[in-house]
């Protein structure tokens, strides 16, 4: 349970790291004057990497839930938590697939909100603390 965490964490940490480097390189080729190729950045490959590395670890949990709750998963107490990881594991795949195509200038808008929502798994481990909190009190 806190190696999931510890992923999530870690994951928000690569989400942050990565808008950075992204936005510093488009602002760098806006200030050179190559405004057209600002929307064109692209992250280094070992970032691409860890990228897929942890939309698969996310998609093996949800998958794992899926099959050890059955129908609970969609129906459950924490249903409305679940559907929240299914979308957010979607618009993971969804910015893998859009990063690995050419980025038309709409779809770099696009892939930057995606990352952003990507950053929300963070809403996750409120739960975590909220059940640590129950534990100790």
């Amino acid at each position: 349970l806190v190696c999931a965490y510890l992923g999530i964490v870690l994951n928000a940490v690569l989400v942050a790291a990565s808008s950075d480097m992204l936005v510093k390189e488009a602002l760098r080729l806006y200030e050179i004057g190559n405004e057209g190729k600002a929307n064109q950045v692209h992250l280094p490959p070992w970032i691409a990497h860890l990228e897929v590395v942890f939309v698969a670890l996310f998609a093996l949990e949800v998958l794992l839930r899926m099959a050890a709750w059955g129908d609970q998963f969609w129906v459950g107490q924490e249903w409305i938590w679940n559907l929240v990881d299914v979308g957010l594991l979607s618009l993971g795949i969804l910015d893998i697939i859009l990063s690995g195509s050419e980025v038309k200038i709409g779809h770099a808008r696009l892939l930057r909100l995606l990352r952003f929502f990507r950053s929300m798994r963070l809403l996750r481990a409120f739960r975590f603390f909220r059940g640590l909190r129950a534990l100790l009190y």
